[in-house]
């Protein structure tokens, strides 16, 4: 029989030696199981059982290889789309006349005229600009594409057709500032205008949508939280949720839309949703069927019957998320490029905001935390006692035996549990993401890593530019698609002239707002914490009995 190992480390094998690895495993595998099943010993189980181990933790391995390869190139992308590369002389549009009193239209001020390169290009050339503090302009930066949610110019938007398409947030800014324009500068007393600017219409899905009045909540829950529509056919294939807010507002400066929570969605048009949980499963078990004995049955004694009572419903309505910024008329006129930058960046901080407030929603309805140490470290800690919070819920439930359980963890705990794991191993070099995916992933948990809990708080006069860590990582864990967001399916956005700011020379240069829910649809959600420690400990410097998932 073919020998095989596995070895300590995977992290330096590439795609194709794991590939290798993977079928000498099968090979060795499949020699043990030609052998009769009649003369099977222990050691031939044994050594079937460790074999598989080892194929799957080569699987995760790849897929965990290729998932943070496709997360590269996807980045890559993104990054080569924000540089501009011609080898082409720039052609003339037609007559400039035109061109330049529309600018000057949308970009009101005094600004010097911009200077036109009108020599041949003769070679590969990078443009980039740096603005002066004086009104210059910046290039539209060409940014890839996406189809998760429209914005549609509204009517009479200087520079804007009405209903024509906008690409990015840098266009959305560029027409509050053209609209705001437009309104009166002057004083005009009790006025109150509201001009719309643009609509942001999120995809519609008709069978995530409560439009039609007979549809089953719970069963656009069910659909929405189906893992068979992400990309694979599970969480842990995908990476995640598709999340319209992650890609609703793709455009920042020096902020990100990187960690956000993201969760299965549906649309909401009647301000809210109700629906039941149903009976818990604990009470259908601790009433359901009956055992008799022959005796019993020939004395005729009555057989036991559960009677059902009809469950609560609960109700979930649309809460409102909203921006609301105001600038000063001649800040607008004089240097529009500062409101721009101010409203690009409200949009970014509200989602991270809002994101914060669904996270917060959520760990709510899973009560107080509760410690899982042995004082191993938080790597081993954390690992190892959500596996048995996974583990303890299937047993509530009785759940299907490879039920994805989803965990929320603030972004830096990501450090801590690799410096953690990587002492344990002796290793110097740092645990790659890949490495670290795979260890929840063979545990069949699908992370996501988000920055709007639990948030590291820099404290520029005592520490400089590191920030001091919690005293405990905490965790939310749940089954997949127990939580769900309902969203409105149009953000309506706006500029306001109000005739008390115009006294104070201010308008309302952006105006939007949403409607959002948070909906526990099933199961229940279970918040745990570890102690914040990098100790590195193998098993041969525990000295006591370590049980999982409890306090040290």
């Amino acid at each position: 029989m073919a020998t095989f190992a596995l070895p300590e480390s995977l992290s330096a094998l590439s795609v194709a030696e794991l590939a290798t690895l993977e079928a000498e495993a099968v090979q060795a595998f499949d020699e043990v199981t030609k052998i009769d099943p009649d003369t099977l010993t222990d050691t031939n189980v044994a050594d079937m059982e460790t074999l598989a181990g080892a194929i799957q933790t080569i699987r995760t391995e790849a897929a965990a290889r290729v998932t943070a390869a496709q997360a590269r190139r996807e980045r890559a992308a993104a990054a080569a789309a924000l540089v501009t590369l011609s080898t082409e002389t720039p052609e003339p549009e037609g007559d400039d006349d035109e061109d330049k009193e529309e600018d000057a239209d949308e970009d009101s001020g005094d600004a010097p005229p911009e200077p036109t390169q009108e020599a041949a290009v003769t070679g590969p050339v990078i443009t980039a600009s740096v603005p002066s503090v004086r009104n210059t302009r910046r290039a539209p930066v060409v940014r890839p594409k996406t189809t998760n949610a429209t914005i549609l110019a509204a009517a009479d938007v200087p520079g804007f057709a009405s209903g024509s398409q906008i690409e990015d947030v840098y266009g959305l800014t560029k027409a509050f500032s053209a609209r705001a324009g437009a309104l009166p500068r002057t004083y005009m007393p009790e006025t109150y205008i509201r001009s719309g600017v643009a609509t942001i219409e999120r995809p519609y899905d008709e069978e995530l949508s409560d439009k039609n009045r007979d549809v089953d909540p719970f069963e656009l829950f069910e659909k929405a939280a189906q893992e068979s529509r992400l990309p694979g056919g599970s969480l842990t294939a995908s990476g995640g949720w598709c999340a319209p807010s992650e890609t609703l507002y793709d455009l920042c400066v020096t902020e990100s839309m990187d960690g956000l929570i993201s969760l299965p969605e549906i649309t909401i048009t009647r301000g809210g949703i109700r629906f039941t949980r149903g009976p818990a499963f604990s009470d259908i078990y601790a009433n359901a069927g009956f055992f008799q004995t022959e005796a019993q049955a020939i004395a005729g004694t009555p057989k036991p019957c559960v009677e059902i009572a009809c469950p609560p419903f609960d109700e979930v309505r649309l809460d409102v998320s909203g921006i609301c910024v105001k600038a000063p008329i001649l800040t607008n006129a004089g240097y529009p490029e500062l409101v721009r930058r101010w409203i690009e960046g409200t949009l970014v901080a509200q989602a991270h905001k809002e994101s914060a407030e669904v996270i917060n929603r959520m760990v709510a309805t899973a009560g107080a935390a509760q410690t899982l140490s042995n004082g191993a470290g938080s790597g081993f800690d954390l690992l190892t006692g959500l596996e048995w919070v996974a583990t303890s819920q299937k047993y509530k439930y009785r759940a299907p035996l490879n039920l994805s359980m989803e965990v929320i963890l603030p972004f830096w705990a990501k450090q801590v549990l690799k410096a953690d794991l990587g002492l344990r191993k002796g290793q110097t070099a740092a645990v790659s993401d890949a490495e670290l995916a795979a260890h929840f992933s063979a545990r069949g948990l699908a992370v996501q890593y988000v920055y709007d809990w639990q948030a590291l708080v820099v404290n520029t006069a005592a520490l400089g530019c590191v920030a001091a860590p919690p005293a405990n990582i905490q965790a939310l864990i749940y089954p997949a698609g127990a939580f769900v967001k309902g969203v409105a399916d149009v953000i309506s956005l706006d500029a306001i002239y109000d005739s008390t700011n115009i006294q104070q020379n201010m308008y309302t240069a952006a105006f939007a707002e949403s409607g959002f829910l948070v909906a526990n649809r099933c199961y229940d959600a279970c918040l745990v914490q570890v102690p914040t420690c990098i100790l590195g400990s193998t098993g041969g410097d525990v000295t006591a009995c370590i049980l999982p998932g409890l306090d040290a």
